[in-house]
Order: structure tokens, then C-alpha cells, then sequence
């Protein structure tokens, strides 16, 4: 779903804003549990993330 986000955001056009739209979109309308789920898939290798999630992670604080 993450990666869906990332292209509505405009991914191919700007990858940096998409990333940055994405983070905001996670932050506002995902819960903790989902974000930390996220992130644990990152940390896991993250097969099949966006350039642009693996962004909008770099930036994300724990919660």
C-alpha cells in the first residue's frame, strides 16, 4: 500500500516530493502499528519498496 501512496504522490515525476507527500500521508493517516510494521520491513530488507518509501522511512521518527 505504501508504494501505491508513493506513486499517487507523484513518484516518477519528483521522487524527493513524493517521499516527502508520502511521509506526510503515513503520518496522518496511518496508525502507529502500521508505521512500525513498515519499518520493520525496511529493517528486514524491504523487498519491494519504492525508491521513494524507502525516502519518506529515512525521515521517520519511532513511535
Amino acid at each position: 500500500m505504501a508504494n501505491q501512496i508513493a506513486a499517487n504522490c507523484g513518484e516518477h515525476r519528483d521522487p524527493a516530493a513524493a517521499a516527502q507527500r508520502t511521509r506526510d500521508h503515513l503520518q496522518r493517516f496511518w496508525t502507529p502499528d502500521m508505521r512500525r510494521q513498515l519499518r520493520q520491513h525496511a529493517e528486514s530488507g524491504g523487498d519491494g519498496l519504492s525508491p521513494a518509501v524507502w525516502m519518506s522511512l529515512e525521515d521517520q521518527t519511532n513511535e
